[in-house]
Order: structure tokens, then C-alpha cells, then sequence
């Protein structure tokens, strides 16, 4: 924080703010106006931003996890991760469900586009593999976010909660599949 309006309160009343005014901006769609979104630093020029592609890198094998990419047509992607469920059946809800879905969508549009992946398949249930592939698309949504906006996507969700160093710990493959540290690395 580099000034008193740097509290996480500010912080996060800004955030807020700008969040309400880019939900504006997505819910007026092309009908709204380059000066109308410029109070959101950055958006003016990015508004438009449209989902091109989806894509899935499977990890471990079939049952591990998955990387998903997010590309858009300002020649930048965003990525996330899926893990503790089915690779296969996570990969098969992103390219063969959520794809459609998201292809063509505003690339800011996060939470509508969580609604829509969520209750387009509601009827599959409200967890395991649905909800890890969902997980990873979001992640992959906010990282995008972050890169065509040029900030960190702490900032996105309302500002840094700590300062210093978080410690590292092992979790994913220590026990789960008896991996070696070399192994991990």
C-alpha cells in the first residue's frame, strides 16, 4: 500500500465501484460507448474482447488433472487448472459442453459465463468433475481478465489480503501417488 488511500477498505470500495461499472459495460454489450466504460482503467479498448477458443492439456494422464486455456481475439489467453476429479470427464464438459457455450462471449463476463456453464448443466449435479472443470474455466477467466487489463488478479478481486511470504507446502502427489520430490519437480 503506497498511501492512506491504499487501505484494504479503499481497495476494495474501489474494486466495487469498477466491478459495478464493467458489469454495466457487459450488460450493455455493443450498444455501449468507449467514454461510458473508460472510468474502468484499461477497459475502453478491451471492452469488446471475444472468446475464441477453449482448450484442454491433460496432465498425468487420463485421470489427472487439466490445464485449460482460454484464447481470445486480442491475441492473449488466460489459463487455470481443474484437478480432483476425472481428466477425461473434465475435458469432455470443457470442449464437449462449455466450449460452445463460451465461444464468441465477452472475455469480462466472468460471473454471467460461470452461470451459464453452471446452469446450462445443473441437471448433471452441483459437483465432482462438473464443478473441478468449471473451477479451472473460471480461474482461466479471471487470469485473462488480468493480462488484457495489465494487473494482478489480486487487484481484480479486491486487493492484497497479506504481505510477505506464503509458505510453500506439498500437497497434490506427495502421498496421493508416492512421487519423489525430483519426481514433482
Amino acid at each position: 500500500m503506497n498511501s492512506s488511500s491504499d487501505t484494504p477498505l479503499n481497495l476494495r470500495r474501489t474494486f466495487l465501484k469498477n466491478a459495478a461499472l464493467l458489469g454495466t459495460a457487459i450488460a450493455a454489450g455493443p450498444r455501449l460507448s468507449a467514454q461510458a466504460a473508460a472510468p474502468v482503467a484499461g477497459l475502453s479498448d478491451k471492452a469488446d474482447v471475444k472468446i475464441t477458443d477453449v482448450r484442454c492439456y491433460p496432465t498425468r494422464g487420463a485421470r489427472g488433472g487439466i490445464f485449460v486455456e482460454v484464447v481470445s481475439d486480442a491475441g492473449i489467453s488466460g489459463w487455470g487448472e481443474c484437478s480432483g476429479g476425472d481428466g477425461a470427464l473434465m475435458k469432455q464438459f470443457i470442449e464437449g459442453r462449455f466450449k460452445r457455450h463460451l465461444t464468441g462471449q465477452n472475455a469480462f463476463a466472468i460471473r454471467p459465463l460461470w452461470d451459464l456453464m453452471y446452469f446450462e448443466n445443473h441437471d448433471l449435479g452441483p459437483s465432482g468433475a462438473q464443478a473441478c472443470a468449471i473451477s479451472g474455466v473460471d480461474v482461466a477467466l479471471w487470469d485473462l481478465s488480468g493480462r488484457l487489463l495489465k494487473v494482478p488478479i489480486y487487484k481484480l478481486l479486491g486487493g492484497k489480503y497479506r504481505n510477505g511470504a506464503v509458505k510453500a507446502y506439498g500437497s497434490i502427489g506427495v502421498s496421493r501417488w508416492s512421487m519423489s520430490i525430483d519426481e514433482l519437480v
